[in-house]
């Protein structure tokens, strides 16, 4: 009998005031494996074999993957290029090497094929991060969106018309750092077709972390639950609507003030209501497609022989 593979779902829209044209989905953005790898020989064949490839380039502590049979795309002074895959020895184990890939992007170019060839051959390989991202669509709320954990980084860039592009909260050593973009915006300067129905798009990419994949529907509920923005408009004190709206629209204004004002304006922050049915949204359809997500999972690491 053959196993059928399980069929990814889109979000049904439940949510009486969302745009009836919002439509969320979930896939694999990128995974993470670890295998034994000599360092003085990796230093080697980076050395001999890696920079004489058209597709990889020297980027960092590592070597970035590129698709060089996609046309480059000039923005100022940078070519936006389509990475594949990243290689570099993880920090502090000797004898290790580490691969960042997306399973599900280019995998049929001249790179992806010679990335997977490369993975098959390494020994002793075990997965130790899964990121997820959700690509959300004509939502346009999704803008105001942002993740309040306070005494987490949050780095926000934004575009010459002062509008948020990119977000991301935490650091980028840390085990769970979201990052939230303009998926619209990188299309189109991309030069991609994007279908005319899409009025606004925006990606969140969780960091999931650890080899249980059933704990993840717990994880990403947890890395939600503080995604939101304060409906500010409802405060009724005009000094605390003066306190949330600020820290909404100025961030950093809030490590500015003493620690006691500080817990004084979280108190406040925290009290008042709160925005967050694309967050409820998003975890519902996380759920609702978890054994796709597993299935590609386990098909990826049967497929290489990867340790869970």
């Amino acid at each position: 009998m053959t196993e059928k593979k399980p069929a990814p779902s889109n979000s049904r829209q439940k949510w009486s005031h969302m745009n009836p044209n919002s439509t969320f989905k979930v896939s694999i953005d990128r995974i993470t494996i670890i295998a034994d790898y000599l360092t003085q020989k990796f230093d080697r064949i980076a050395r001999d074999t890696f920079l004489k490839l058209p597709f990889i380039v020297e980027s960092g502590d590592g070597f970035k993957v590129i698709d060089n049979s996609t046309e480059l795309v000039n923005e100022g002074d940078n070519q936006l290029v389509e990475q594949v895959a990243y290689i570099n020895v993880p920090r502090f184990q000797e004898n290790k090497i580490r691969i960042d890939f997306n399973p599900n992007h280019s995998m049929d170019s001249e790179a992806g094929k010679w990335l997977l060839d490369f993975i098959a051959n390494l020994e002793s390989k075990h997965f130790t991060r899964c990121d997820i991202a959700f690509d959300i669509f004509n939502y346009e709320d999704a803008k105001n969106y942002r993740v309040w954990n306070f005494g987490q980084s949050q780095n926000l860039y934004f575009d010459r018309n002062l509008r948020l592009e990119t977000a991301y909260f935490g650091a980028p050593s840390s085990k769970k750092q979201i990052r939230m973009y303009n998926k619209l915006i990188e299309q189109k300067r991309r030069h991609k077709n994007v279908p005319f129905n899409i009025e606004n798009w925006w990606r969140l990419e969780l960091q999931l972390r650890g080899k249980s994949i059933d704990a993840y529907p717990y994880e990403v509920k947890n890395m939600l639950a503080n995604y939101y923005y304060p409906e500010w408009q409802s405060v009724e004190n005009p000094s605390h609507k003066a306190i949330v709206y600020a820290m909404c629209h100025e961030p950093s204004i809030y490590s500015t003030v003493s620690k006691s004002t500080q817990k004084r304006w979280r108190r406040i922050f925290q009290a008042s209501e709160k925005h967050n049915e694309l967050a409820l949204a998003l975890a519902e359809v996380f759920v609702e497609n978890l054994r796709s997500i597993d299935y590609q999972l386990h098909d990826i690491f049967n497929r290489f022989d990867v340790e869970i």
